[in-house]
């Protein structure tokens, strides 16, 4: 396993079926940092329920010009609150289809983006102050939930995009 996140503590307990917890949180950081365990020019991510439903092959990675294929839908995002924080669109979803694949450069890159938006020092610092903004427009009070993820998949998509 890897060590426990910078900051972890001060991250907002999103709560889920009766617990208290950061572990989508931790995944969802995880996911930020993925070229940290990698030095592949792509890195393919999906989510632990993901089932695949055929052969994963470079046909179906990559289009005829060797780019990535990204799949998003139009319509609504579960992780809206973020998107609105990072002043990205929140009407495509890019968790639609699994596996996410994606070049190792723009995963500094996001974390970067995400920096600059959060006006932090460094992505560590800039994450865990995400935690609490996505809850601003919240009523006070308010129990973090997981629309409230700062989603990985929703903010990388919504930023190359």
């Amino acid at each position: 396993f890897e060590p426990p996140p910078p900051r972890l503590r001060e991250w907002v307990e999103l709560r889920r079926k009766g617990s208290r917890m950061y572990g989508w949180q931790r995944a969802s950081w995880s996911h930020f940092n993925l070229d940290d365990y990698s030095s592949a020019d792509f890195i393919a991510q999906m989510d632990a329920d993901t089932i695949f439903h055929t052969w994963v092959d470079e046909e179906l990675l990559f289009d005829d010009f060797g780019r990535p294929r990204v799949t998003g839908i139009t319509h609504w995002s579960d992780f809206a609150p973020v998107l609105r924080l990072m002043d990205l669109q929140t009407d495509f979803d890019f968790m639609a289809g699994q596996p996410m694949l994606l070049r190792r450069e723009h995963f500094k890159a996001t974390r970067d983006f995400v920096s600059r938006r959060m006006q932090a020092a460094n992505f560590d610092e800039a994450y865990t102050l995400l935690t609490h903004e996505v809850l601003r427009n919240e009523t006070p009070g308010a129990i973090a939930q997981t629309r409230h993820v700062p989603s990985q998949q929703s903010v990388m998509g919504g930023y190359l995009w």
